[in-house]
């Protein structure tokens, strides 16, 4: 380490995007550095001395790396992802973090830090919640001009919970992986599922607001980034967080101490009343710095908007990492000439096409820089043939996982593309897979070279244990029974409807177990289906908790597999349909998701779930607990809350708050199964009762506890339920559309035409259920209200 000299800890690196943060980045370096054996900071074109308060810190910590993008818009995402890439391939970390300059780790010392972030799987990744600190009402900030050290109040439960990502790599490349927005969490971009955890034992203090000035700033130069890079955000619902402030700010009401206390306590938080005496708890800084080269104070406000408004206007968007990075990587950049422009049309951080350098650089045995250089051009606009390139490379340095990912993408990218198929398809073969890997080789077999058919008639040979013989022109695929991708958990009674999910044409490409709490099992074993007699308290338990006491036995056999689906046992359906549930889930890389119901199921309160015949699938903010499809990831992050309360009501709520981005939660209408049997009738609510549960109480209770409503109403002792919401679909020709492209009009005819006709009729039950996409899409729900009751 940098500062403790534990040489056999594991090696951290931390990377972070600022701009305009004087008042706080000697802080954030100083006291996050002490756990770091690097610390990267990419000053985004700061104008208020940030820079070089980073430039002094750089040289009393060997360990601060500062480099400079000076592009202004609003592109986190982009930039961070960049960063990860190359800088785990120049330091081959064990840990990598991507946090911002607000955010300070909490956490006694750095063996005390390794030891919460060794909670995180191989290969996984692991998300530390935030604990934010507020300005209150009674804030003085004469008292102490510092902010950081006057603040002493935080919230009390932050609701929604955000988290910021820590990814386990043990010295291996991210190349495979992307920072979402925020870095709240991270994608492959190969689509493989990432195992994670929530970190225990480990905070990020978070001080999002710490004065007037500070806020005002803020505010409207993030909203400025973001319209640079999009001039339609503020019509698609991009970046909210900014473009509410900014409304706020602007809106003609003077900005005073009250106002500000309140963005502090809701930033980023769903809007509700507030109660200072129940929303906040005193604890004081945790916080470990000095400043030398600092003192708290902001760059006044006008003079930093006047100079952020003219650089937004006159901006080159050059990217400039230091000489002695791009020595580092490998990426010795010639000085530029006098007089040389970029043209507009060509930004300059677009790298050209790598394959001469990469050549160059294989040649001269420096794969991981070869390796690199792919991985970034990969980034910028990912093509069959470096995929293919970079698949090859990772064959070379023996990571054959990786090379298949690799591979496999490329041919999703371009489904014809020779040298993707060839080498997928020997690859297969060298690792046993004979049969599979001529299916992928054989539609090239007029186009192989000699090297080529050599390999595979020798590798057919060696594991088909016989003589060689010719590639047959048509393949006779046999794969040998493989553990299915997917696997279908019940609860099933004595009138479960699950063997019916077993009859079809086709085969399955899902196991299931069969969780039985019936009188009666009359379900024996067979290929791919296991019988479980539930016992003792589980006979009677709820489905969610008895499933969780069946998960923590099983549950390297449940995250053995990509998807899990857990549906009631009253939903009826075939093979045919829960196959296609998780290819639509796998293939649009959903997190949680669900069925739709038919329109002649029993139906809840939920209207959304109502099948709709425009769309594949409906991109929505919830997904009901009936039958919730859970990608592995998820499932781990979501498993611990199955015992959350005695009934399950509310649950669903909980998981789909939870979910990181709008695009991996939603509801599948090209697989719509049938709901059988009333609601709140049966067995389930006499078991209620008799455990003491009311569930009307449980879900008031879990939504006042997680926080999930925008403001909580006291009606006749209840409280507000959340709004469902759709965001957007994939339509039948697989178009996608959303609210975010400016396409609120579209989305709302298609969910019109979807339903059917006799829905279409009732205007009241048809206006129930387009509300969801008139609030999310438009703010002139009372003017179609009135439209709709004009036309009755």
């Amino acid at each position: 380490m940098n500062k403790t000299g534990h040489q056999n800890l594991p090696k951290v690196l931390g990377i972070a995007m600022v701009k305009n943060e004087r008042s706080i980045i000697e802080a954030f370096v100083r006291h996050n550095i002490r756990f770091l054996a690097k610390l990267v900071v990419l000053d985004n074109g700061s104008i208020d001395g940030t820079s070089e308060i980073l430039s002094e810190l750089a040289v009393e910590f060997p360990a601060l790396l500062v480099v400079q993008d000076e592009r202004f818009g609003y592109t986190q995402s982009e930039i961070m992802t960049a960063m990860l890439h190359q800088y785990q391939a120049a330091f081959r970390a064990d840990f990598v973090i991507a946090i911002d300059a607000d955010e300070f780790l909490d956490v006694a010392d750095d063996t005390s830090f390794f030891a919460t972030v060794n909670q995180i799987p191989a290969n996984g990744f692991g998300l530390i919640p935030w604990c934010t600190y507020v300005v209150t009402p009674n804030f003085d900030p004469t008292s102490e001009p510092d902010p950081l050290k006057a603040m002493q109040w935080r919230r009390r439960q932050e609701a929604p919970q955000y988290f910021k990502v820590v990814m386990r790599l043990d010295g291996a490349s991210a190349a495979d992986l992307s920072l979402v927005q925020g870095n709240h969490m991270i994608e492959s971009l190969t689509g493989r599922d990432i195992p994670g955890v929530v970190i225990q034992g480990l905070r990020l203090l978070h001080y999002p607001v710490r004065s007037r000035e500070q806020i005002v700033a803020k505010t409207v130069v993030g909203w400025m980034a973001y319209l640079a890079v999009n001039p339609q955000a503020g019509d698609n619902k991009l970046g909210d967080q900014w473009r509410t402030n900014f409304r706020r700010i602007v809106s003609g009401d003077r900005l005073d101490h009250q106002m500000l206390s309140e963005m502090s306590l809701l930033y980023s938080q769903t809007p509700r009343k507030i109660d200072w005496s129940n929303d906040v708890v005193h604890e004081g800084s945790r916080l470990v710095f000095e400043r030398r080269y600092s003192s708290g104070l902001m760059l006044d406000t006008v003079e930093l908007l006047a100079l952020s408004w003219e650089q937004s206007i006159t901006n080159s968007r050059r990217l400039a990492p230091t000489a002695k990075i791009a020595a580092l990587i490998g990426e010795e950049k010639p000085a530029a000439k006098s007089g040389d422009a970029t043209p507009d049309s060509l930004p300059a951080e677009v790298v050209p096409s790598p394959n001469t350098a990469v050549e160059a650089l294989i040649a001269e045995g420096k794969i991981d820089e070869a390796l690199e250089l792919l991985s970034q051009s990969i980034a910028k606009q990912e093509t069959a043939e470096l995929w293919n390139d970079w698949a090859t490379i990772q064959c070379a340095r023996a990571q054959h996982d990786l090379a298949e990912q690799g591979y496999r993408r490329a041919l999703y990218l371009q489904e014809s593309h020779r040298s993707s198929a060839v080498n997928l398809g020997i690859l297969l073969m060298s690792r046993g897979r004979v049969q599979e890997g001529t299916t992928f080789v054989q539609p090239f077999a007029s186009t192989l070279t000699k090297d080529e058919q050599d390999a595979i008639t020798a590798l057919s040979a060696s594991f088909a244990g016989t003589e060689s013989e010719p590639l047959p022109a048509t393949p006779q695929i046999a794969f040998a029974p493989q553990k299915k991708r997917f696997l279908v958990v019940v609860r099933a009674g004595d009138n479960s409807l699950h063997p019916e999910w077993l009859q079809g044409s086709e085969a399955r490409n899902w196991d299931m177990i069969v969780h039985s709490f019936g009188n009666e099992c009359p379900w024996e074993d067979e290929e791919g289906v296991e019988i479980i007699r539930a016992t003792g308290a589980e006979i009677k338990g709820p489905k969610l908790r008895a499933i969780h006491a069946l998960y923590e036995r099983k549950k390297d056999h449940f995250l053995s597999y990509e998807y899990v689906f857990f549906p009631d046992d009253d939903l009826a359906a075939d093979v045919e349909t829960f196959n296609r549930i998780f290819l639509l889930a796998d293939h649009f890389g959903l997190h949680y998701a669900q069925p739709a119901l038919t329109h002649d199921s029993f139906m809840g309160a939920w209207g959304i779930t109502m099948e709709n015949r425009s769309f594949l699938l409906r991109y929505t903010n919830f997904v009901e607990v009936m039958a919730p499809v859970f990608s592995r990831a998820y499932l781990q992050l979501c498993a611990p809350s199955f015992i959350e309360n005695i009934s399950g009501y509310g649950l669903d709520l909980l998981w789909s708050s939870w979910i990181p981005s709008p695009w991996k939660i939603g509801i599948l209408d090209a697989c719509p199964v049938k709901h059988t049997r009333p609601f709140r009738v049966g067995k389930l609510y006499e078991t209620l009762k008799e455990l003491g549960s009311n569930p009307d109480q449980e879900l008031v209770d879990l939504i006042r506890k997680w926080k999930l409503v925008k403001e909580e109403e006291q009606i006749a002792g209840r409280v507000v339920i959340p709004t469902a919401k759709i965001r957007g679909g994939i339509l039948r020709n697989q178009t996608k559309v959303t609210v975010q492209d400016g396409q609120g009009m579209l989305l709302l005819q298609s969910l019109i035409n979807g339903f059917p006709e006799e829905i279409s009729r009732d205007h009241e039950q048809a206006i129930s259920l387009l509300l969801p996409v008139i609030q999310n899409t438009m703010d002139c729900w009372s003017q179609y209200r009135l439209a709709g009751q004009a036309g009755q």
